[in-house]
């Protein structure tokens, strides 16, 4: 029953969007924006801030311009 309005609303916003430029420039952008965000922050954590060191420094080894650290080691 609660999600019934939180739909409404998004249907009601979505068909809103062609007919006003200004909520796509109020509203569109500023979300892609935060996903780009988002996602960029979710990368920069797994590869510098994870806590877990033995799959930092083989994700480290990933972004190497060596070659040789491209595949795992045996």
């Amino acid at each position: 029953m609660a999600l019934e309005w939180q739909k409404e609303v998004l249907v009601g916003c979505l068909e809103c969007l062609p007919e006003s430029e200004a909520l796509f420039v109020y509203v569109v952008i500023p979300l892609l924006c935060a996903a780009t965000a988002w996602i960029v922050g979710m990368i920069v954590y797994q590869v510098i801030c994870d806590p877990h060191a033995a799959s930092v420094a083989l994700r480290s080894d990933c972004l190497s311009i060596n070659i040789e650290n491209w595949f795992a080691r045996s």
